[in-house]
């Protein structure tokens, strides 16, 4: 089996514009590296909401889940991020009763919220980091809600209207880390207007 890195939660940024996807931000400790994973939009809010300590009048999916392993004494002992290809990632939330372990699959967006509500480790490989990896922007807010401002990069001397067509064009290519960076690009340049 290969050797499980750690990582961080650094950030969500949530998209205010329907044509941009919200994506979640992993890094690991003392890296520029980070795992851009896009995430729905009511998976986005659910997140933002739970980062923010806001509870729903009316329970989710993710808040029943962890209520019912509270209810059985079960524990999330780790979220592992085990595959990668094109953009498409798979986790599988690692559970513990007593001497017991269970593999539930699961999608990374689902995994990180129930993760967010019940403080366990994120995991994934070195293989993983170094296919899915990409630098970009770190948070500026305490909150984790926010990139921080872009240096120079790839993508400086565009115009908005072309980052927003390359955007389309990356989502329906599924080509999530240009996605990613062009987003964080985007939305640094958008910011405060």
């Amino acid at each position: 089996m290969p050797e499980k890195i750690e990582l961080k939660f650094i950030c969500l940024s949530e998209s205010r514009d329907e044509e941009l996807p919200s994506f979640i931000l992993l890094g690991e400790e003392n890296s520029d590296i980070r795992i851009p994973i896009l995430i729905g939009e009511s998976e986005a809010k659910a997140l933002s909401m739970t980062i923010k300590g806001i509870k729903n009048c009316r329970p989710t999916a993710n808040d029943l889940f962890v209520d019912m392993a509270n209810c059985f004494g079960i524990t999330l002992k780790e979220v592992f991020i085990y595959y990668y290809e094109e953009g498409v990632y798979r986790s599988e939330l690692v559970m513990e009763k007593g001497d017991r372990t269970c593999r539930i699959d699961s999608r990374p967006s689902d995994a990180i919220n129930i993760q967010q509500r019940l403080n366990a480790p994120i995991y994934t490989t070195r293989e993983i980091i170094d296919r899915a990896g990409v630098v970009i922007g770190e948070c500026n807010r305490a909150d984790g809600m926010a990139p921080a401002p872009c240096e120079e990069n790839e993508f400086s001397s565009m115009n908005i209207y072309d980052l927003k067509e390359m955007l389309d064009t990356a989502v329906k290519n599924e080509e999530y880390e240009m996605a990613a960076k062009i987003h964080t690009e985007i939305k640094t340049r958008t910011a405060g207007k």
